[in-house]
Formats: structure tokens, C-alpha cells, sequence
């Protein structure tokens, strides 16, 4: 019988396959440390983590490699993962860590730069921050696909080539995770098939096909009656022998998305700059994991902060529930932040490091659209814009001594529908302040 080896306390980690061998030991760590364990168990409740100690690794090839301290925690050994009845796990989680995502930098870097931080000095202004503080937008409309997407696409396909081979893959997607893996199959040169909905905009489209991928579409209005997104998704995996690729339920894909809160760290950090408040969109929860587990390394004492629109908040809803919640029918003008529940291999995350999250209103995404266009003129789609309205919230306490920042997830929007939200009245950041001035 195999020995088990989760509670030794010396374990040498095995060497990332995609570095080699280093020309440093890897660290001896406590494998229960490092590695993601759950019992087999229908039903999961999360243990309250304690913090371990700190130990320097380095990853990363050639000019990419860099030092990291990681900033090891107990809250996921061997912890069970409270869900749904009808989410049940019958085989343990690989729930992604801090360690993947330094590894997915180097996949990322073949590929892109990353993405701009951009110092907002109108935003330090209208919340009247002290002059040692100041405001962040990462801005993920600059990519290839003007959205973070291809940042965990990219990851998935680099990690997926042999299993594969000659079929195609098949993704479901709003739009942005469709360019995103329709770019990162022309990287690697495979097929890409992907369902969106037919009311999805036309860049979105126009971008998806641009990189070669073929695009079917179904009727979003009466999905959650039909599921036909899903139907039409599992057709092409089981008729035409494809790939299925989850646009934020999978390890690859978190630990891709983490990349670039592996650039904000590493920027803010180079600035000799703090961080007290991180504000990050939540739908499907893929694009908030890898950021949450990359800020909460960095910088262990910022407030992470979930943002989602009021009519698909199913995860501060999860949050108060302690249990994933799945909604049935979300809405919003936001289309990119529509899913109906947050991804089983997000929510451990999310859970662990996530304490809230503020439900924004349409008006007030519109209100945030128009200003991010005057004050810099960036055209965001409403997706994008949502977590800059989220500053303005009675719900979010700024006060602190760091930095704060917020994302731009996307800025993939019709002109006409954008000319159409932005045409609405100034919101107010205080009574009788004017957010527009």
C-alpha cells in the first residue's frame, strides 16, 4: 500500500514540469501546504485559515524570471468545500494556487505584454484621497481582445495541447472569452468553436471571428428555460469530438487570470507603493480567483472586493449564504458578469479571500461609463466600467493608508450602444457633488 506522505511535514516538492530544473533546490514545504486537498465528501464546509510562514521561490525562464515570496496558508489542506446538494464532488478539487499562476506568467509572456496600470489622478481627486494615496485603473481593454480573457485562454490551450491533439475545442461564451480562446487557438494553431448569444455585440463577434473561430449562436432570453448554451456546447464535444474549454470554471483559466494580478503587484510593488483596496467584477468568479490569489500574496493586508451588478449578484448572495447560489434568470446591461453561478473551482478561492462584494445598479455602471469617457477617455463596455462605480458606493469603505485599484475587465462595446448608456444624468459621489464636473 502507497504511503501517504499529506501530513509529512519534509516533502520535497517536484520541479514544475514547464521550468525544469532549477538551478536552486525547490524549497521543502509541507505537501499539505502547497496542495489542495478535500475529502470525498457530497457536502464541504471551509476551515479558517491561518497564516504559515513566508518562504522566497523563484520562477520563470531566461529575463522572465523573478524572485516571489510565497505566502503559505493552512485554509485549503485537506478542507472540505461547503456547496450545493446538487453540486456534489464525487473526486477531489485541483483548486489552483499561487504557485500556478507564477507559472502561468511564463506562458502569458510568450505571447503579450502586460496590461497598462494607469495612475487615475481625476478619481484620487472626486474621493478626496490624501496626497499619499493614490488611485489605480488596470486597463485589460489594451489586449489583443480588448479583455482580460486571453490571459486564462491562453493558459488553458498552452495546458491543454496533447489531451487536444487534432480536435477542435468548444467554449460557450458572452463574447470576450470567445476572442480570447479563438486568439489563443490561433497561437497554437487549433480549431475553435464557440456558442454565443445572438445578441451579443458585434465586436465581440467581429473580434471572435477575426482570430478563425467559428461562432454558432443561440437565444440568451430563454436560456435558463432551455439551457440551450449548454446543450448546444456538450453537441459539438460529443458529435464533432471537441475539446471543451470553461471560460472561467477551471484551473488553467484562474491561474492564467492571475497573471495579471502578478503584473499589479509587481508594478506597484517596483513604485514602492502599498495596497489597501482591490475592486475586481465577479460573474463566473475566474477573473476574481486568479487576481485574489495573486493580490492576497503580494499584498496580504489589501481589501479585496468583489463588484457584480444588482441583478446578477449570485455571489454576495453565495457569500451570505455560505453556499453557492445559483440564480435563475440573471440581468443586467452588463453581459460580460451574466453567469448563473460562480465556478466550483473559484468559490474556495473567492471564499477564502473575497469578504464582500457590492451589487451596482445599472444607472450607476452608465454613470461610470460616461466618466471614465470624459476623465480618460476610454470606451468601456459596461462589464468594464461597473467596478470604477463601485468606488462611489455607500457599501465600499475606502479609508486606509495604500493604494487602491480598480479594473477595467473589458472595453468591447458597439459605438451605438455605448453613445446610447453614457446619454444619462451625472451621478453624485457625495449630496450635492456632482460625479461629472
Amino acid at each position: 500500500m502507497k504511503k501517504d506522505t499529506s501530513s509529512n511535514p519534509k516533502v520535497r516538492m517536484s520541479v514544475p514540469p514547464l521550468f525544469g530544473n532549477p538551478k536552486t533546490n525547490f524549497p521543502l514545504l509541507p505537501k499539505r501546504e502547497v496542495t489542495k486537498q478535500f475529502n470525498r465528501l457530497d457536502k464541504y464546509r471551509w476551515a479558517t485559515p491561518r497564516p504559515l510562514r513566508k518562504q522566497n521561490i523563484e520562477f520563470g525562464l531566461g529575463k522572465s524570471k523573478r524572485q516571489y515570496t510565497l505566502i503559505q496558508t493552512d485554509a485549503l489542506r485537506k478542507s472540505p468545500l461547503q456547496g450545493t446538494g446538487n453540486m456534489t464532488q464525487s473526486a477531489p478539487l485541483a483548486i489552483p494556487t499561487i504557485r500556478e499562476v507564477l507559472q502561468a506568467e511564463a506562458v502569458i509572456r510568450q505571447h503579450i505584454s502586460p496590461a497598462p496600470l494607469i495612475r487615475s489622478y481625476a478619481l484620487e481627486q472626486a474621493l478626496g484621497l490624501s496626497d499619499g494615496r493614490r488611485v489605480w485603473l488596470k486597463d485589460y481593454g489594451w489586449t489583443p481582445v480588448g479583455s482580460f480573457k486571453l490571459l486564462g485562454a491562453l493558459n488553458w490551450m498552452a495546458n491543454n495541447l496533447e489531451r487536444i491533439g487534432s480536435k477542435p475545442v468548444a467554449a460557450h461564451s458572452s463574447g470576450n472569452f470567445a476572442s480570447g480562446i479563438s486568439f489563443a487557438g490561433s497561437r497554437y494553431g487549433r480549431r475553435v468553436i464557440v456558442v454565443m448569444p445572438e445578441s451579443a455585440p458585434k465586436v465581440k463577434f467581429e473580434r471572435t471571428r477575426s482570430f478563425g473561430a467559428e461562432v454558432r449562436t443561440y437565444d440568451i432570453a430563454t436560456d435558463h428555460l432551455t439551457g440551450i448554451r449548454d446543450k448546444l456546447t456538450r453537441e459539438i464535444a460529443e458529435v464533432e469530438g471537441a475539446i471543451q474549454a470553461s471560460p472561467y470554471d477551471d484551473p488553467h483559466v484562474i491561474a492564467g487570470n492571475g497573471v495579471g494580478g502578478l503584473e499589479i503587484v509587481q508594478e506597484l510593488k517596483a513604485q514602492g507603493r502599498s495596497l489597501s483596496h482591490f475592486l475586481c467584477q465577479v460573474s463566473g468568479g475566474g477573473l476574481m480567483a486568479g487576481h485574489a490569489l495573486a493580490i492576497s500574496n503580494g499584498f496580504p493586508l489589501a481589501k479585496i472586493i468583489g463588484v457584480e451588478p444588482s441583478g446578477a449578484d449570485d455571489f454576495r448572495q453565495s457569500l451570505a449564504a455560505k453556499e453557492r447560489v445559483r440564480l435563475e434568470k440573471p440581468t443586467s446591461i452588463c453581459d460580460g458578469l451574466l453567469s448563473y453561478d460562480v465556478g466550483q473551482y473559484n468559490w474556495p478561492i473567492l471564499r477564502q479571500w473575497v469578504k464582500s462584494s457590492v451589487a451596482v445598479d445599472d444607472l450607476a455602471t452608465r454613470q461610470s461609463m460616461r466618466w471614465l469617457y470624459e476623465k480618460h477617455g476610454l470606451r468601456t463596455e459596461p462589464s468594464g466600467a461597473i467596478a470604477t462605480a463601485a468606488l462611489f458606493s455607500d457599501e465600499v469603505d475606502l479609508n486606509g493608508d495604500g493604494d487602491i485599484v480598480v479594473l477595467v475587465s473589458g472595453r468591447n462595446v458597439d459605438e451605438p450602444a455605448f453613445q446610447n448608456w453614457i446619454q444619462v444624468e451625472p451621478g453624485e459621489i457625495q449630496p450635492g457633488v456632482a460625479l461629472f464636473r
